[in-house]
């Protein structure tokens, strides 16, 4: 994993890829190639700000989640995901003076280079419209489409974005319906697809379209994979013969995942001027490390609830009133609300 000064060094020059979530940055060495991303924006942060115009940082917690969600998917998948070597957020680090993103550590893949500048070419394409500000969201919606299509007519239909496909119009948006809707048209598509057995663990491709490497053999590698629906990974796992390990890490990432969760909810509410108060988000950090110990400590099967609802209940309860915001989120009167 990078110190911080191999991180600043190596953000001194312009990054490899940019995305509309992070900047990409290749490194390391030709038996040990790397790849570092920094997120300074989620797809979820993006769409509060296009409908509130709120800009809500990403949470202190979003490193760890990601890190434990890609490195157990990895774990399932090694030949089609990518490893993850470590994490960071240089924010929490009190040399850095708050500054920075947070960061995902990689194994960089290689793949055919014949089809990766065709793929490079056509996506390349696409983020010329995606990252100009002056494009409008038609725009950016057609230059998505497009490019949607000519990767999947390139490189297979097994890279249709089946989430996004059935999820469109549906009413009952569930996790186990999402994955019910997706499962059935990535068998339709092809029955032996390695997308099928994603979804059948809870597990889909983010964007697959956007987030693929061409592969030298018959398959490829996905170079973003979520979990979904966590109820039949969970059940999955215990058909492992690791399976003990593998929940081990499935906790880690749900505890990050709902502190992560939690820091977001907090603030959808809040007005700017709170959102970016320095010691409410301190106060937010120091509440969710509260979370985090209580998380740790108390046996699954008396956690009866998913303690992110009590932080959005608390940005909705005190939007207006930032010293009741403060005390609310002090430790003893958080650990008062995860224990009653």
């Amino acid at each position: 994993m990078l110190n911080r000064e191999g991180l600043l060094e190596l953000k001194k020059h312009l990054p490899d890829k940019t995305g509309e979530e992070g900047r990409v940055y290749f490194f390391g060495t030709p038996d040990d190639p790397q790849v570092l991303k920094e997120w300074y924006q989620t797809h979820w942060h993006g769409q509060i700000e296009r409908t509130t115009g709120k800009k809500i940082p990403i949470s202190p917690f979003h490193h760890k989640t990601k890190y434990y969600e890609m490195s157990l998917i990895y774990e399932l998948f090694p030949e089609h995901t990518i490893g993850v070597t470590g994490a960071a957020d240089p924010r929490l680090d009190s040399a850095a003076d708050g500054a920075g993103y947070p960061v995902t550590v990689m194994k960089r893949v290689s793949g055919d280079p014949t089809q990766q500048a065709e793929y490079d070419a056509i996506i390349d394409k696409a983020y010329e419209t995606l990252l100009d500000q002056t494009q409008t969201i038609e725009q950016k919606k057609r230059a998505t489409q497009k490019a949607d299509r000519a990767v999947v007519k390139h490189f297979g239909s097994d890279l249709r974005d089946t989430v996004r496909e059935t999820s469109a119009r549906a009413t009952d948006q569930s996790p186990a319906a999402t994955i019910d809707r997706a499962l059935k048209l990535a068998r339709e598509i092809n029955p032996d697809s390695v997308v099928v057995q994603m979804l059948e663990h809870g597990i889909a491709p983010v964007r697959p379209q956007f987030n693929f490497i061409p592969g030298q053999a018959s398959h490829g590698t996905f170079i973003e994979v979520e979990i979904i629906d966590r109820d039949r990974l969970r059940k999955k796992l215990n058909d492992r013969q690791n399976h003990e390990v593998l929940q081990r890490r499935f906790t880690r990432y749900d505890i990050f995942r709902q502190l992560d969760l939690a820091y977001t909810l907090l603030f959808c509410n809040c007005p700017q001027s709170l959102i970016d108060d320095p010691a409410v988000q301190q106060a937010a950090y120091e509440a969710l490390i509260t979370t985090k110990h209580y998380l740790e400590t108390t046996p699954a099967d008396r956690i009866n609830f998913e303690p992110y609802r009590i932080f959005a209940g608390i940005g909705l309860s005190y939007i207006h009133d930032r010293t009741l915001l403060l005390k609310a989120l002090a430790p003893a009167a958080i650990e008062q609300k995860l224990r009653s």
